[in-house]
């Protein structure tokens, strides 16, 4: 039998290696998952940019014949494009909804909360299932947020939490009893490679936090010091420690400033004459040049997740609840709350973290059997829901 499935929040368009981790990662899950019990799967993306060479590279790295994958473009303001959207989405058997992750909230603007919302209630009009994935949710500032996370909510087929704190809050806010699991990228596959000599430090810079949580602009809210926060890290890792340091982009947005960190990193690597990472083409090769790594301080949470996931330790530099909440549930306490921290305590912290990396590194071993058995959670309730679905 062959069942069609809708996979939407993981677009590649952006130039986030974050959205990208988790789209590959949902692949490799349903894949393995179908191919176990003999269902064949025919791929239908929802994404925001249509981009053939992108399509050809899932097709290739998955075995994926290219007639089973399709990409519908998403445009709302379009009338004829709306349509086309509605149609597709009435092909699935079923959707798989990330929200890239921490999207369904109202963190980023009541404006993208909206549209995610309306995203999901088309499935839910159209009677198709709806499996929101392993994601954060919240939070909801606004109260019209809380009242299109509730609705939503309580009409999906399948809701999953990537941590406790967030099902906390479905629970909080709904009739729904989330299933805890973790963030489907610790699933993405990689190469070891062992390209990089000595010791080796990356530093993973979000321009997002160096142009939006800076001054006037401060819209994280966040208390230390973002760019004096970097600037003395690299200075005392400079002085003070024997690491090559590797300045490391996640998200390549062609020169957007407040998105693209590869523009940045280029800036700032010659600043300090330090070592500029390549500018990766798929998350797979992100994370397998992290997988060279000594430790990684991070502060895109999926680059963390590519370090975290591949035995590295990770020092996260947290923006948002949704860092936290990942790595509290899985045991890891690792991590820098930039919201809560001054710089200089931020910095004592991180210093004291990197000259203890013996213990973290044997901290993430532990962390990782317990992120291991929650992926296994959804593994298992899609294999059953794939079975349900056939018969």
């Amino acid at each position: 039998m062959e069942l069609n499935v809708g996979l939407n929040g993981i677009d590649y368009s952006y130039g986030n290696l974050g959205c990208e981790a988790l789209a590959y990662s949902v692949i490799n899950i349903l894949k393995t998952e179908s191919e176990k019990n003999g269902i064949k799967l025919k791929y239908h993306f929802f994404f925001y940019k249509k981009i053939d060479e992108e399509i050809q590279k899932i097709s290739k790295i998955f075995n994926i014949d290219r007639e089973n994958i399709s990409v519908t473009v998403m445009k709302l303001k379009k009338i004829n494009k709306t349509i086309e959207l509605i149609n597709e989405y009435k092909k699935c058997d079923f959707i798989i909804d990330m929200s890239g992750g921490d999207s369904f909230s109202d963190i980023y603007g009541l404006k993208r909360m909206i549209k995610e919302s309306i995203y999901k209630n088309i499935a839910i009009k159209n009677k198709i299932p709806i499996i929101l994935g392993p994601q954060t949710y919240g939070p909801y500032n606004k109260k019209i947020s809380k009242i299109l996370a509730k609705n939503i909510l309580n009409k999906a087929t399948m809701v999953f939490s990537r941590d406790e704190e967030s099902a906390m809050l479905v629970k909080e806010i709904s009739n729904i009893e989330p299933i805890v699991s973790t963030d489907l990228a610790l699933r993405l596959p990689y190469s070891k490679n062992n390209m990089l000599n000595g010791k080796n430090i990356g530093i993973n810079i979000s321009a997002l936090m160096w142009y939006e949580g800076y001054g006037t602009n401060n819209h994280f809210g966040i208390s230390l010091d973002y760019r004096e926060y970097i600037d003395k890290l690299i200075e005392f890792l400079k002085s003070k420690m024997d690491y090559k340091i590797y300045l490391i982009s996640h998200v390549n947005a062609n020169g957007i400033d407040k998105e693209d960190d590869y523009a940045l990193c280029s800036i700032l690597s010659k600043k300090y004459e330090i070592n500029l990472a390549p500018k990766f083409l798929d998350p797979i090769e992100a994370k397998s040049f992290i997988s060279d790594l000594d430790i990684l301080i991070g502060s895109r949470m999926h680059a963390t997740i590519a370090a975290f996931s591949s035995g590295v330790p990770t020092i996260p530099v947290a923006y948002s609840k949704k860092f936290e909440g990942l790595y509290k549930s899985l045991n890891y306490n690792y991590y820098i709350d930039s919201k809560k921290e001054t710089t200089e305590r931020a910095l004592e912290k991180t210093i004291n973290f990197i000259e203890n990396i013996e213990k973290l590194k044997s901290d993430v071993k532990e962390s990782l059997k317990t992120a291991n058995y929650r992926l296994s959670r959804f593994d298992e309730k899609i294999s059953d829901f794939l079975i349900n679905l056939e018969k």
